[in-house]
């Protein structure tokens, strides 16, 4: 995987009166994607959060991010797609935080206009080892960017705290039936960049931490109250007995009844 900037494309986009614009929902494993909107506004659904992007405004798509796109005429953008380590202290192919907001207000949008002019100029030429000089414009781009983003860049949560809120909203919830999905939309990161972030940091996936904390919950009751073993596995957010006496056991080696009798005769 490349580890300096690669351009893949870049155009200038302008949908007059009487013709729409819509992308419907997709993603670019690999591939950044930015929106530089000139003219006219639209809605932009990233990672099923929806915004309103105008004039002086751009939308960064991330690697992965999933995202659609619909706007009214008439409406102008420049886009721009790469790859790579784009900005310093971001993972490859990210051009913001996870956490950051993906619609953002540019102070120098004009001085980015200008360099991207220069980019499609220059790469719409015929000198040779064009490619080269259109690198150093995504760079310079890029490195300008990175400076108008650098406040939300200081402001977002750094990994730790994500997965802190992360195993917090875990714990107080596991009783529930929880999808990555919507543990991915409570914390504002991407299911994928969550995922491994949280597996990295805590050695299991979210869905295995939930059933660790519903299992810890479930031998607490087992030690400390007498409630059926049936009335534990509902109070846990298993979906029948049966189904938690088998979680149990795998993770357990034993059954919870059994786990309740030798904590009752090991209880002085």
């Amino acid at each position: 995987m490349d580890i300096y900037p690669l351009f893949h494309s870049a155009k200038f986009l302008h949908i007059p009166y009487g013709e729409t614009y819509r992308k419907p929902l997709h993603q670019h494993l690999e591939t950044a994607e930015l929106l530089l909107i000139t003219e006219g506004s639209g809605r932009f659904t990233v990672n099923r959060k929806t915004y309103t992007a105008g004039p002086g405004m751009i939308v960064l798509y991330n690697a992965g991010d999933w995202h659609e796109e619909t706007a009214a005429p008439p409406f102008s953008a420049v886009s721009l797609c790469c790859s790579g380590a784009l900005i310093d202290a971001l993972p490859i192919g990210h051009v913001r935080p996870a956490a950051v907001a993906p619609v953002q207000k540019l102070q120098e949008f004009p001085k980015h206009l200008a360099i991207l002019d220069d980019l499609l100029a220059e790469n719409s030429s015929s000198h040779p080892n064009k490619e080269a000089t259109v690198r150093l414009y995504l760079t310079l781009f890029l490195e300008v960017l990175g400076r108008n983003l650098r406040p939300s860049l200081q402001s977002a949560p750094d990994a730790a705290q994500h997965i802190r809120m992360a195993r917090h909203f875990i714990e107080e919830n596991c009783h529930r039936e929880l999808t990555l999905e919507q543990l991915s939309a409570e914390i504002g990161l991407s299911k994928y960049f969550l995922a491994r972030q949280f597996k990295e940091h805590i050695g299991l996936s979210p869905i295995q931490y939930a059933i660790q904390c519903r299992l810890h919950i479930a031998k607490r009751l087992l030690e400390n109250t007498a409630l059926p073993v049936a009335e534990i596995a509902q109070h846990t957010g298993y979906k029948s007995g049966t189904h938690f006496q088998q979680a149990f056991k795998k993770a357990e080696g034993t059954t919870p009844g059994v786990y309740r009798r030798t904590c009752a005769a090991s209880t002085p």
